[in-house]
């Protein structure tokens, strides 16, 4: 870790809830003047994020000043791994992508020098960024992470370029489309067919929970893990960020035929992208293809809800390219601020942690399956 230089910058650690939101301001105007878009680091989905911490939790936002004027958020959850001070980002595991708050016209590496510092004389030993955009305002300053892990992409599609959705879809694949109105001739032929997008509120909550449970179900058959469904806080998170579509800018989608609820999609409208977040469908109605369905009818609306970007988010699954032909790199780091830091780094997160990884993936799907149901209290 280069040594931080000397600047007139004011740098000031929050550490609570009330010290959080008095930052208000000055969070919002940098969201604002971001060239990222920032939905997992808002102030509306941080705050809602921190109302379901433990008091042992400890916040750590450094707010980096100049000359009186924010130039840069982080905003850290500092924990305890293997009797190391750790830090990941505010509102993980939640969030899905890692970033700071900047302004693009001030912030510089010696910006970012100047929050490392701060982190590092507040004992920590390490910060993990996990799933870092290549486009992000933290890859501004790759020089200082050091080295990538667990590279992949996200997949996302500029549907506002082409001035309409017909526009949009003359850019997928001949396959695509062909499957696609097949798909729509077959939903035509149904009774009760009903769409519906629903901007918070019990019904969102509602339908959201509905969600969860088709998805717990989904993880179990497949011996996937999710973090939303290990942690009943995340679930709560989750749950509260749908119903609060003004400051979280969640929106939950919901197909139903013939009176069933048949799929469901949660995600956030955050300044022009839709961040998909989570789906699931009923599998009685696998055959029509519910969750690509309601996608369609989605996007479909991107002009009158002033969306352009659908981002869905890592990994880089099949079906997602479908609808994708542009992918974003997306990386981990872990930043040592120590030496117990560094061997945190080369040794666990670098040896250990990918090896798990690996052997996990190649258990038998049954055999995850049992883990995940027990995991899962199921």
């Amino acid at each position: 870790m280069p040594p931080a230089l000397p600047h007139a910058f004011d740098v000031a650690v929050a550490t609570s809830a009330a010290e959080l939101k008095a930052l208000r301001p000055e969070w919002l105007a940098l969201e604002e003047k971001a060239v990222a878009p920032l939905p997992f680091q808002s102030f509306g989905q941080i705050s809602t994020w921190l109302r379901h911490q433990p008091e042992s939790l400890r916040l750590r936002v450094v707010v980096v000043r100049e000359n009186g004027r924010a130039a840069l958020i982080l905003p850290l959850a500092l924990r305890s791994r293997i009797g190391l001070a750790v830090a990941r980002m505010a509102g993980e595991p939640v969030a899905q992508y890692a970033d700071v708050l900047l302004d693009p016209e001030i912030a510089s590496e010696d910006t970012f020098r100047a929050a490392l510092g701060a982190a590092r004389a507040g004992g920590l030993d390490a910060i993990e960024f996990t799933r870092v955009r290549a486009d992000s305002h933290l890859a501004r300053f790759a020089a200082l992470l050091g080295t990538p892990e667990h590279l992949r992409v996200a997949p996302y599609a500029d549907v506002g370029a082409f001035g309409s959705y017909d526009g949009f879809l003359q850019t997928l694949s001949k396959n695509t489309r062909k499957s696609l109105r097949n798909r729509r001739n077959n939903l035509d032929r149904q009774e009760g067919v009903a769409f519906a997008i629903i901007e918070g509120g019990a019904e969102a909550r509602a339908a959201l929970a509905a969600c969860m449970a088709l998805k717990r179900e989904w993880l179990q058959s497949r011996g996937a893990i999710s973090s939303a469904f290990r942690d009943p806080l995340t679930s709560e998170i989750l749950l509260d960020l749908a119903e609060d579509h003004r400051n979280s800018g969640s929106v939950v989608l919901t197909m139903h035929v013939a009176g069933r609820l048949t799929a469901i999609y949660l995600g956030f409208e955050y300044r022009g992208t839709f961040f998909t977040y989570m789906s699931a469908y009923d599998p009685d109605f696998s055959d029509l293809s519910p969750g690509r369905m309601l996608l369609d009818h989605y996007l479909a609306t991107f002009p009158e809800r002033n969306m352009r970007r659908l981002d869905l988010l890592p990994p880089d699954d099949g079906y997602k390219r479908e609808w994708c032909s542009a992918a974003e790199e997306v990386a981990d780091y872990t930043l040592a601020l120590s030496p117990a830091g560094r061997l945190y780094r080369d040794v666990y997160r670098n040896r250990v942690r990918p090896v798990m990884r690996q052997t996990w993936a190649r258990l038998p799907e049954s055999v995850r399956g049992r883990i995940v149901a027990r995991l899962l209290k199921v």
